[in-house]
């Protein structure tokens, strides 16, 4: 997603990146998470800094800031490879929130393409994504 977001994304639509995901110590059921935290920073610090300045990490207790990160969204992007219910794709249609997600698992019975949200055939496909996202 993050290079999905630097290179179709542009700085003129004004669009900011939230990566947002639990802090490494509260995952205890995720050895690798301090591992894909670290390789997410070193992504991020490589990007031009006009983007960087665009994407932002929250590393937060899940419970705590969740609800608040979506209600305050103008897009939510769930840009999974495999999915069986994806629970954030129901939590943002409640919420009356834009999505843009993959065609795969579960989500493609809870998303009407085009009417519910937005449903990305290829998850791998970036300029598809960065596509899609300007139409949100």
């Amino acid at each position: 997603m993050l290079e999905g977001f630097a290179r179709h994304v542009p700085d003129g639509l004004g669009a900011h990146l939230l990566l947002a995901g639990p802090a490494t110590a509260s995952v205890s059921d995720a050895p690798e998470a301090d591992q894909v935290l670290q390789q997410v920073r070193r992504a991020g610090a490589v990007l031009p800094r006009a983007v960087r300045e665009r994407v932002h990490l929250a590393c937060l207790p899940m419970a705590a800031m969740h609800n608040a990160i979506q209600r305050r969204a103008d897009v939510i992007v769930q840009k999974s490879l495999a999915e069986g219910f994806g629970l954030t794709v129901a939590e943002a249609m409640w919420k009356a929130r834009p999505v843009l997600t993959s065609r795969v698992g579960g989500i493609q019975d809870q998303i009407r393409h085009s009417t519910s949200g937005l449903l990305l055939e290829d998850p791998s496909d970036l300029a598809g994504f960065g596509r899609a996202l300007q139409t949100c």
